[in-house]
Order: structure tokens, then C-alpha cells, then sequence
């Protein structure tokens, strides 16, 4: 959307999906040392963590260990290497997925974490009450909506959903107005869902424990039957653009480590100007 303006309720996010061998002690250790896990409720928290999800935010300085599990080395530029991957050339092999979605307020946007599994048994913790249920055809789904807040950050919502069966027609209340969708049946874990406000460069990670299975994070995050052997997944959003976009740089992008002030940005948008 460089040289466009957007829309007061719009926001441009940028999802990756990262495949990492399972225990992979960054993905496991190192990196929880620098994400903050108290961003999240401590309820919340407790909920996510009792069904094997582990969740927190990490600021627009990004931690070394998290470049690394991009797999962007010190003597690469991130920007370049993770914005210039697209999912259409990307195979079951690579590591990494990247998507990005223009989303409006109230709009759902879906992500597909795990593939479509022909029959999956899933516990988990509810109310106070252990459970289970067994689905056919699913897919663990995070649904996310989107607010903006007026002073350039966003509140993100998050809803982890299991999708499953065959598509069927439906009535769907999104962004303000019911709509005939295609859609499969879906079981929502309302207890799990979260919502946090953002600004554009931080990251919201999400993965999985790898000690546990059979649970709600274990069939979102794990592939036991990865390319190379059984795999943890990451999944990471941020906010790429708003309407406020001090943060950007002359080219309408958002570096992966952000230190650009806003001054020197201006600057560059002034000499832009003069340019033209």
C-alpha cells in the first residue's frame, strides 16, 4: 500500500509460520528469555499453558534468538530475507510461511496452523474441567480480528479453533453485518482466546510445549510427520502497517529490527518530497 492511503479501520498484518525440529532448544529456552509472557493476563496464561500453548510478545528490538529461528544470520539482512518470501514458492520442505492480510475492524481473518488430520482426538482443560472430543477432517485454525486505536496501535484478537468435517452454507456475523459463507463446522476454546493491543513492529509468538501431546497445543504445533522428523511450529503476527505509520521507512516497509527513528524517517519522506 506504499503511496496509498489507507482507511482509519485498516490494518496490513504480517503472519509467519515457522517449522523448527521438535525440542529445538531455541525455540523450547532461549527464546522465552527475552519474549514477554506477562503481556498476556496471568490467567490466560495459566489456561494457554494447561493446554500446552505458550504464548507472549516481543518488542520492536528483536532478540537474536528469534532471528535465528528465521533463520536470518548476522551477515544477512532479515528485512530481505523473510519480506521477499512468498507462500506460493514455498514447499512442505522449507521452513517458513509468510502471509500477509489487509484486515478491517471486526473482520475475521483466518490462519490454517496444522494440516487437515483425517481423525484427531484432542484433550483439554475448560471451565475447570478436563475433556475430550474426537473430530474428523480437522484443522487447528487461529482466527484473528482486528481494532485500531486511533494513536497507531492495535488490539488483535485471537481464536483458537478446531475446523472440521465437510464446507457447508452458513450465516456468519463479520465486521458489522451477517453474510452466506461456505464454511466447515468449527469448535471454538473460547477460554483460550486472547486479545492484546500492539504496535506496528512488536510480534505476538505463539507455539506449543514439546512434553506433551494429545492436547490443544500439541494439534495445533506439532507435525509428527514433518519432512525431517517430527516438528514444533511457530506462529508469529505483527502489525506491518496502520494509517499512523511514523515507524516506516521511505519505501513504505518496517524492518524486522526497527532502528530508524522517526526524525530520520521524516527526514527521508521530506527529501522524497523535494525529489518530486
Amino acid at each position: 500500500m506504499t503511496g496509498n492511503l489507507m482507511t482509519e479501520d485498516s490494518v496490513i498484518l504480517e503472519v509467519f509460520l515457522v517449522r523448527c525440529p521438535h525440542g529445538d532448544p531455541d525455540l523450547n529456552t532461549e527464546l522465552w528469555k527475552d519474549v514477554d509472557e506477562q503481556a498476556f493476563p496471568a490467567p490466560l496464561r495459566r489456561e494457554m499453558l494447561a493446554n500446552g500453548i505458550r504464548a507472549g510478545l516481543i518488542g520492536n528490538q528483536l532478540p537474536p534468538t528469534f532471528l535465528r529461528i528465521l533463520k536470518a544470520r548476522d551477515d544477512e539482512d532479515p528485512s530481505q530475507i523473510v519480506t521477499t518470501v512468498r507462500l506460493g514458492e514455498l514447499s512442505d520442505t522449507q521452513h517458513l510461511l509468510r502471509r500477509t492480510i489487509c484486515s478491517r475492524n471486526g473482520q475475521r481473518n483466518e490462519v490454517n496452523v496444522s494440516d487437515v488430520k483425517q481423525q484427531a482426538t484432542i484433550f483439554f482443560r475448560e471451565n475447570e474441567a478436563l475433556g475430550g472430543e474426537t473430530f474428523h477432517q480437522a484443522q487447528g485454525v487461529l482466527a484473528i480480528r482486528t481494532q485500531t486505536c486511533g494513536d497507531g496501535s492495535v488490539k488483535l484478537e485471537i481464536f483458537p479453533e478446531v475446523q472440521y468435517g465437510q464446507q457447508r452454507q452458513t450465516f456468519e456475523y463479520d465486521a458489522g453485518a451477517y453474510k452466506m459463507v461456505s464454511a466447515r463446522p468449527r469448535r471454538s476454546f473460547d477460554t483460550l482466546n486472547s486479545e492484546l493491543r500492539v504496535r506496528p513492529g512488536q510480534f505476538i509468538v505463539m507455539t506449543g510445549l514439546p512434553n506433551i501431546g494429545g492436547n490443544v497445543g500439541s494439534f495445533f504445533f506439532t507435525n509428527e510427520e514433518g519432512a525431517n522428523g517430527a516438528e514444533q511450529k511457530m506462529f508469529c503476527v505483527r502489525v506491518l502497517q496502520t494509517q499512523h505509520n511514523e515507524m516506516f521507512t521511505e519505501n513504505g516497509g518496517l524492518p524486522m529490527d526497527p532502528n530508524i527513528l522517526p526524525e530520520e524517517v521524516a527526514g527521508s519522506e521530506d527529501e522524497d518530497e523535494a525529489e518530486e
